[in-house]
């Protein structure tokens, strides 16, 4: 099983690098909206997720806003696949959007959002998006990991900037 998970991360790195230029291509000729959630739980740790179809390194939830989606529901929809946190998992208010930043390689908008879980103990990834996603965790703020997508932190120091 192990060898089996193995070579299922080697073939969504080898197939991120052969699709990642068309890819980046078709976003910015789409001008793409996406969603990143910057979800916190109790202890002030941010979730985060590897994605299959990537570099595999750490990302911030989220994905693309479905035509005429409201970013806040794109990215409560977005938290459910793939970190398995709904709208009952998270306090008062839920998400609130706080800015938006173009990805590092200029592919997309990212609409940010932010959230506070009602524990740690939700997260997980749902079942059916288990091929798409191959690990999440909660992370330290002050404490992320060195393979983490320039993203998280170019959304945190907004996050802490903005006062929120």
């Amino acid at each position: 099983m192990i060898v089996l998970a193995k070579a299922w991360r080697a073939l969504g790195r080898s197939g991120h690098r052969v699709l990642q230029p068309a890819m980046g291509v078709v976003l910015r000729l789409l001008r793409s909206r996406r969603t990143r959630v910057v979800l916190l739980d109790p202890d002030g740790r941010v979730a985060l997720a590897r994605v299959w179809l990537s570099h595999q390194g750490w990302e911030l939830p989220g994905g693309g806003l479905r035509r005429g989606e409201d970013p806040a529901a794109g990215g409560a929809r977005e938290l459910a696949e793939e970190v398995g946190v709904g709208p009952a998992d998270l306090q008062p208010p839920g998400l609130r959007p706080f800015g938006e930043l173009l990805d590092p390689h200029g592919a997309f908008t990212a609409v940010l959002l932010t959230g506070v879980a009602r524990d740690s103990s939700s997260l997980a990834v749902p079942r059916q998006h288990r091929w798409e996603i191959v690990e999440v965790a909660w992370w330290p703020v002050d404490a992320l990991p060195p393979d983490c997508d320039p993203l998280v932190h170019q959304a945190l120091d907004l996050l802490t900037l903005g006062g929120s």
